[in-house]
């Protein structure tokens, strides 16, 4: 049988000019989505980080008292296509991205399982493979990520830069004992890992990213060696060198074989501190990246246990997971309230309307099946 039933919102407010209503009662997804569709709504689409971080907030301040899921605006759009990779979209029928799939990270047991995995602002994740050994040369780093489809690390970002370093404080001094113990001779590097960029020319100021991208320097350093000062949006882009660098050092030493004479025409990252040029000869340690991958929040995102898992072939409508906190999680990633779960659609939890029209506070009418 079905009913009318007059009930209040728990929460409404409106955020980046659509409105919100937080509801506590519990219904399966149908009645839900069908529900916020006669608000001229529909459930509510986290299509952004700042969207899913204020919708994954209101909702746990208001409606975990009520259950631990609330439905949003996610469904499978291919349930029955058992041996097919699922599709996903928002209540708008918007694609909705799946977890990126980082495969074998260890290439059959060529490489050891990476041990620490960071996220960036930008979607970026870095893989770092902590053993005391091996120690990698330019070429021979860019190589050990190409194999797991990765390359080389880019640092678009101050909190990139500053987890870099903090990582780098927990294990140099690891590194710098194997190296004494060990006796390794002086161009293996401790505390650097190699980055990205590279000067293409004889012109110092020719530093760029591999995608074409060009490096700036501090005002100071263009003062000192007397070349034309960049714009000053072109100063003002993400750079982190150490004074003096860069400043071409010619290797003098006969270790590496081949290497005497040789330039410093390559980005490191150095002395917990910043960027310097390095010769490529030197060996240091190697995080590896991947991405940037398109935006989505599956809850264990990048592990194999991500979702959506379609557990017992049955889980085909989108959740957020509210028991949960980014507590402690900043230590190793930038992307915050990764919750989306799947859930059998016969569930019954509370949900989140959206809307791009005014609504007036008061009772809403929920169509509840009993």
């Amino acid at each position: 049988m079905l009913m009318n039933s007059g009930i209040p919102a728990t929460h409404e407010e409106i955020f980046e000019g659509k409105t919100y209503l937080f509801f506590k009662e519990r219904v399966r997804y149908a009645d839900a989505s069908k529900f916020c569709k006669d608000t001229y709504g529909h459930l509510a689409m986290p299509k952004t980080k700042a969207g899913n971080d204020f919708i994954y907030t209101k909702a746990r301040m208001h409606l975990l008292a009520f259950d631990s899921t609330v439905w949003i605006g996610l469904y499978q759009t291919n349930p029955l296509s058992v041996y097919e990779k699922e599709e996903w979209a928002f209540s708008d029928y918007e694609s909705v991205n799946l977890p990126p799939d980082f495969g074998d990270m260890t290439v059959g047991g060529e490489l050891p399982l990476y041990t620490y995995n960071f996220t960036t602002p930008t979607e970026r994740w870095h893989f770092f493979y902590f053993a005391a050994e091996p120690w990698y040369n330019r070429q021979e780093a860019i190589d050990v990520c190409a194999l797991t489809g990765s390359h080389l690390p880019y640092l678009l970002d101050k909190s990139e830069h500053d987890r870099l370093i903090e990582l780098l404080k927990v294990y140099s001094p690891i590194w710098l004992r194997e190296k004494e113990l060990s006796g390794y001779p002086v161009y293996h590097d401790p505390s650097g890992m190699w980055l990205d960029f590279t000067r293409i020319n004889e012109d110092l100021r020719s530093f760029q990213w591999s995608d074409g991208t060009p490096i700036y320097m501090q005002r100071q350093w263009y003062h000192n060696r007397g070349f034309p000062l960049p714009t000053e949006e072109q100063l003002a882009l993400p750079q982190f060198w150490i004074h003096p660098d860069p400043n071409n050092i010619i290797w003098n030493s006969e270790e590496p074989a081949g290497s005497t004479g040789m330039e410093e025409a390559f980005g490191c990252f150095y002395h917990l501190r910043g960027w310097v040029d390095c010769g490529s000869y030197m060996k240091q340690h190697v995080f590896c990246e991947k991405g940037p991958f398109p935006y989505e929040r599956w809850y264990l995102g990048g592990s194999e246990h991500a979702q959506p898992d379609n557990k017992w072939c049955v889980e085909n409508c989108g959740a957020m997971r509210l028991d949960l906190t980014d507590a402690g999680k900043s230590e190793f990633s930038d992307i915050s309230h990764e919750y989306w779960v799947d859930e059998w659609c016969g569930k019954k939890k509370p949900f989140v309307c959206e809307s791009s029209k005014c609504v007036l506070i008061g009772f809403y009418f929920l169509l509840i099946l009993v």
